[in-house]
């Protein structure tokens, strides 16, 4: 069955406001000018996406994330939760486009205020996360404390590898900020023990 004509031309928006935001950047580019790129009122815009950012929020697969902290082992703290839980979600990713990542990616990484606004302390992502956690019997301050902390790490060398190592295995790095969230070996161990018995090459 094919695409449903919403989603067809919410994926065309998408594609032209990925368009305008890599030609002339994230801050320069209006709503005005995506939709007119898309041939659709700004009714239709704001239809299918709430704010410019939700078209880059969109591409996050967030109801997988809360599924993955949901479903993390329940005897892990909340770090070693969030931490199996990024290593799990790097390699659904990275399975599927590598490419798109990139480009997403490179578009937050340019922007001035865009990756506060996605992965900041007040941003949806981290109140959604910090949910789950609660979820799971987390405190309220514990929660929000460990997914600011962890979105931050992840964010961080997200951006470097967009901007400068795009080559490196996205896998690998996620290896790289798991040894840095979690520099108790024995900790990371357990955590990778869980991971469907993957060891790291890391140590």
């Amino acid at each position: 069955m094919g695409l449903s004509k919403r989603e067809q031309t919410r994926r065309h928006i998408s594609a032209e406001a990925y368009a305008l935001f890599e030609a002339q950047g994230y801050d320069n580019t209006t709503v005005a000018q995506i939709a007119k790129s898309a041939g659709v009122s700004h009714m239709t815009f704001f239809r299918n996406f709430p704010t410019r950012a939700h078209v880059l929020i969109s591409d996050i697969d967030i109801p997988l994330l809360i599924r993955l902290v949901s479903s993390a082992p329940l005897h892990m703290g909340a770090l070693e939760c969030l931490c199996w839980t990024f290593l799990k979600f790097i390699r659904v990713v990275d399975g599927r486009s590598r490419d798109k990542v990139r480009r997403h990616l490179l578009v937050v990484a340019n922007s001035d205020g865009l990756g506060s606004e996605m992965f900041g302390p007040n941003s949806a992502l981290m109140h959604r996360i910090a949910g789950a956690l609660a979820g799971r019997g987390v405190g309220e301050w514990e929660a929000r404390t460990v997914t600011c902390a962890v979105l931050g790490g992840i964010g961080g060398a997200l951006n470097q590898w967009a901007d400068f190592d795009s080559e490196t295995d996205l896998v690998y790095l996620s290896d790289v900020v798991a040894k840095a969230l979690l520099p108790d070996v024995n900790a990371r161990d357990r955590v990778y023990r869980d991971l469907q018995g993957e060891t790291t090459i890391l140590g």
